[in-house]
């Protein structure tokens, strides 16, 4: 099976609203979807949307419980790859 991997980068907005259309629109179209957040680990309302109402999207947040205010920090990314790590071998 053919898949793609899209990677949204950088500073300010739009990342995520970005990966949602596209996700949207792969669902739309048939296609498995599975969107990681790495730095996110709130449940913000976009998340709780997708769960209730896009079930065929898996989401999963390998961030933090908490608001980063001055930048990524060594230990978030950590946590971020490593848990990133354990959960994509199960899912791709």
């Amino acid at each position: 099976m053919k898949g793609y991997i899209h990677v949204y980068t950088g500073n300010g907005k739009g990342k995520t609203t970005a990966a949602i259309g596209l996700s949207v629109r792969a669902v739309g179209a048939g296609k498995k979807v599975f969107f990681a957040q790495f730095v996110k680990g709130q449940i913000y309302s976009e998340v709780k949307t997708i769960q209730q109402f896009l079930p065929q999207i898996i989401i999963k947040q390998y961030g933090l419980d908490c608001f980063i205010y001055n930048g990524l920090g060594a230990r978030s990314r950590s946590h971020s790859c490593e848990n990133f790590k354990l959960e994509t071998r199960t899912q791709i």
